[in-house]
């Protein structure tokens, strides 16, 4: 698949070129909207059959996305330029397909090679694909070949024993 060796390639670069991980996963999402709403005779709901998601959804994605775009909040780095053509190839094909869920399927493909890269480091495999720590690990339990690598830390610590507190006796 493109947007496999294209995504991939994309990871490498941000992990062996800059210390500091960029959003992917945020910015396949939207771009990913952003290339649905920009293909030729576009309706909201021909472009949102063409990402396999709600109206609503869309609607609020695109409004989100051009938002930050008009805020000049959608800063991508250059050599992201090259994932956009593919996405637009992987939306117009889709339409005429009609069908697939290629947006999640999309962050999936993301996620895997993300995952195959960071193995156990839970932070910086959120950070990658643009979420929380909190809102990445539920997502690697829907990955059942990655449960046997990654194995996050606990959410929470036992509460230490000098803060427990001591009923009073009346």
């Amino acid at each position: 698949m493109i947007l496999r060796e294209v995504l991939k390639r994309q990871l490498v670069a941000v992990l062996d070129n800059s210390g500091v991980p960029v959003p992917l996963g945020r910015w396949l999402a939207e771009d990913l909207v952003l290339a649905a709403d920009s293909t030729p005779n576009n309706t909201v709901r021909r472009a949102c059959s063409a990402l396999g998601m709600a109206e609503s959804t869309f609607r609020r994605r695109l409004e989100k996305v051009k938002r930050e775009v008009q805020a000049g909040m959608s800063a991508r780095s250059e050599d992201w330029a090259v994932v956009k053509p593919v996405l637009s190839r992987l939306v117009s094909a889709n339409e005429a397909s009609a069908g697939d869920n290629i947006f999640e399927r999309a962050r999936q493909v993301l996620l895997e090679e993300v995952m195959a890269r960071v193995q156990q480091d839970s932070a910086l495999g959120s950070a990658l694909m643009g979420v929380t720590t909190y809102t990445h690990l539920p997502v690697l339990d829907s990955l059942p070949e990655f449960l046997n690598m990654c194995q996050p830390a606990p959410f929470f610590q036992p509460k230490s024993p000098k803060f427990r507190r001591i009923p009073r006796k009346l």
